[in-house]
């Protein structure tokens, strides 16, 4: 992870709007506790994380072979996720599993969505904030 946090080259991986996007989801999923000076490094490891996810499931891929890759709603965004590290590649189908409604609505885009049931609310904030003792 050091090493992604560094690495500025991976900013270039995602078009300026979807950077920016992924900039504010990892803000919004970190409740706004994190330092400014973190985001890109810490948006950095999101696209690095994705980028593998993309290459591991690439290394699989055979004729007459599906793979399928298991991954959280923001791996697998079409916008910035694991799909933007796919290229060309035909075929690619995104099945989210979602109880309600979507988190971000249209961000996943999702070729289909297997509802399932929804789980206690919890406050992942206050959870957080706990943590970082603020």
């Amino acid at each position: 992870m050091r090493a992604a946090m560094a690495d500025r080259s991976l900013d270039e991986l995602l078009p300026a709007q979807a950077l920016a996007q992924q900039r504010a989801s990892i803000r919004d999923g970190h409740c706004g506790l994190l330092p400014d000076t973190q985001m890109a490094p810490m948006t950095r490891i999101q696209i690095a994380r994705d980028r593998s996810m993309a290459q591991a499931a690439l290394a699989r891929l055979a004729p007459g072979q599906t793979v399928l890759l298991v991954a959280g709603n923001g791996h697998v965004r079409r916008d910035l996720g694991i799909p933007v590290h796919l290229g060309p590649l035909s075929g690619v189908r995104v099945l989210m599993a979602q109880a309600g409604p979507p988190a971000t609505p249209g961000a996943a885009q999702p070729d289909a969505v297997w509802p399932t049931p929804a789980v206690p609310a919890r406050d992942h904030c206050a959870e957080l904030r706990r943590q970082m003792g603020r």
